[in-house]
């Protein structure tokens, strides 16, 4: 401790941290845990600190057995802190290499692994948390495919989206956080000032955004639709629903209940078109096949002009812009 009082502060953290670098010194673990309790040196952090106590008990009980005042100093800190939360995720990162995650394993030395949700270091059991997140930011290569999309953005700065339901708007902000809000058929998205665009994790948050906006929007479009076109031929149904997981197809029928699901992503179609995938799941009433009496009903109750739409199907699947 002596030595200690004599240094500057923040030299005297920069010496502690260098000294735990490979592999960590039971003194300099317990300095590093008072610099981060007391706030000396860096700023005061007590989950850092409790982390730095409970890496350094292990070094003091490995290296110098079970009595010494440094022991019982740690164990009673430790108890006194078993409110203090482990430190999972260090928020610093989060803007300049995004969601970092750090967990325990069994393993000696550090592995990392990149994915779409985030960074993934997992540390030995003797390696402080802190050790994890300093690994992310030193080998974290903003050029993975993971993280980056390439130079082809998916949304940009003023991007704007019009279609028969909805204006989808998105732009920068002024604050630090994402805003959305719907006004009539006007859709806008608000990204944090500080966001990297060409960043994929910032992309896919404002993709989640623009999904649970449309989902609002679709939420008010396809049932009033449905019912509309419902009433004009006849044609009964049970419930209409919103669904945000159907890939393949625009909608489907549900005999047993006769409720229709209508994929989110319809609500990008053509006002005829949307009107048409209407049409085509009523007549599932009839026929639960794409048969003779399918079509000869759709003539019927729909019309020659959207009977000749839904004959194009594969082409007004190219209209939505967005992979929703």
């Amino acid at each position: 401790m002596e030595h200690f009082t004599r240094m500057e502060y923040a030299q005297a953290v920069d010496c502690f941290e260098n000294g735990t670098a490979y592999g960590g010194s039971s003194e300099c673990l317990l300095m590093l845990g008072k610099c981060y309790e007391q706030g000396l040196g860096v700023s005061r952090d007590l989950c850092l600190a409790k982390d730095y106590y409970k890496v350094a008990l292990r070094h003091y009980e490995a290296w110098h057995g079970d009595d010494c005042d440094e022991i019982k100093f740690l164990k009673g800190k430790l108890e006194e802190w078993s409110h203090v939360d482990d430190l999972t995720l260090l928020r610093k990162y989060i803007e300049s290499v995004g969601w970092v995650t750090v967990k325990r394993s069994k393993l000696k030395e550090w592995t990392i692994k990149f994915t779409k949700d985030g960074t993934l270091v997992n540390i030995g059991p003797s390696i402080p948390f802190c050790r994890g997140f300093d690994v992310a930011n030193a080998h974290t290569l903003k050029e993975n495919k993971y993280w980056t999309c390439d130079g082809q953005t998916r949304f940009y700065d003023g991007y704007i989206l019009n279609t028969d339901f909805f204006s989808l708007i998105v732009r920068r902000g002024s604050s630090r956080s994402f805003e959305s809000s719907i006004n009539g058929r006007e859709c806008r998205v608000i990204f944090p000032s500080d966001a990297d665009l060409g960043y994929l994790y910032v992309q896919e948050a404002i993709m989640n955004s623009v999904r649970e906006l449309l989902k609002k929007r679709a939420e008010i479009v396809f049932p009033q639709k449905l019912k509309q076109v419902s009433e004009r031929i006849g044609v009964p149904y049970g419930k209409c629903k919103v669904n945000t997981r159907i890939s393949k197809a625009w909608a489907f029928f549900i005999p047993s209940t006769r409720d229709i699901e209508i994929s989110l992503s319809a609500i990008q179609l053509p006002e005829e078109n949307l009107e048409t995938l209407c049409v085509h799941e009523l007549m599932h009433n009839f026929s639960g096949e794409h048969d003779g009496l399918f079509w000869k009903k759709f003539r019927e109750l729909g019309g020659q002009h959207l009977y000749q739409l839904d004959g194009t199907h594969d082409n007004h699947k190219k209209w939505p812009t967005l992979k929703l």
